[in-house]
């Protein structure tokens, strides 16, 4: 049978003092290599979890951020094919303005052009997308938006199309009788100012919507920093004082070391006096 180690006093309280620094050392080290106080729901319980939530919901709004910058996007580039479509509507008005009074040949050369022109128009509306969404196609696509994590606040941008046929411009060389007479090209002009109408007015509509999206997005980027803030104070630790108590760690666990060595050099010479 092993005989049984037996300490004096003096080794059981340096032992003991050196096994809580131990696990106070050990804890505070953590502390400093994560920078947080509460690393798990044993140091803290309640705050953890409290964090946890809190980190969620930044996170789930920060989803919403990015949501709203998609968004945002797809309404820049709708607005940026809508403003070369008005400078292309603004050439046909130039060019069967000034064919008025010409004659044959100069008609059916404006017409020809003017129907280049109106050609452009199609392709910028069929290629004002932004990530696979076009708000001003033919067909045009729809954004929802949602504010929050629930869906309960959000916003839906209705796109417009903007193509020639949506417009309501016809084409000179048929429809317009290729300019034959003055009053072929007031038709066309006359469909051509109220597409400059419609342009105006959708890109008024965009912008509207853009500035919402712009005001929610600075709103939830508040949100996010209040979320995080406040979950960092619940778990992160204050690292100089935790560097002021690791020093004292050391220090006493360097006393309870040379408290053991005394201990157990006492401990030597009662045996020798055996």
């Amino acid at each position: 049978m092993a005989e049984e180690v037996t300490l004096n006093a003096g080794q059981q309280t340096a032992l003991s003092i050196l096994q809580g620094t131990s696990a106070q050392t050990e804890r505070t080290t953590e502390r400093l290599s994560t920078g947080r106080r509460v690393n798990s729901a044993i140091d803290d319980a309640q705050a953890f979890l409290l964090s946890r939530n809190l980190d969620t919901r930044a996170a789930e709004l920060q989803a919403s951020r990015d949501d709203i910058g998609q968004a945002v996007s797809s309404i820049g580039a709708a607005q940026n094919g809508l403003e070369a479509i008005s400078n292309l509507t603004g050439q046909l008005e130039g060019i069967a303005t000034a064919a008025r009074g010409g004659t044959a040949q100069e008609r059916s050369a404006a017409a020809a052009q003017f129907d280049e022109i109106r050609n452009q128009i199609d392709n910028i509306a069929r290629d004002a997308s932004f990530n696979g969404t076009n708000l001003i196609a033919s067909t045009p696509s729809n954004v929802n938006v949602s504010f929050d994590e629930n869906s309960d606040s959000d916003l839906t941008i209705s796109g417009s199309a903007s193509d020639t046929a949506a417009l309501g411009i016809s084409d000179a060389t048929g429809t317009n009788n290729n300019f034959a007479t003055d009053a072929d090209i007031e038709n066309a002009l006359a469909k051509v100012r109220q597409a400059s109408d419609s342009i105006r007015s959708t890109s008024a509509s965009f912008g509207a919507d853009a500035a919402i999206l712009n005001t929610r997005d600075e709103f939830a980027a508040d949100q996010v920093n209040i979320s995080r803030d406040a979950s960092d104070r619940l778990v992160n630790a204050d690292l100089n004082e935790e560097a002021a108590r690791q020093v004292s760690l050391q220090t006493r666990n360097g006393l309870a070391t040379a408290g053991l060595n005394i201990a157990n050099q006492s401990e030597r010479a009662v045996l020798d006096l055996f």
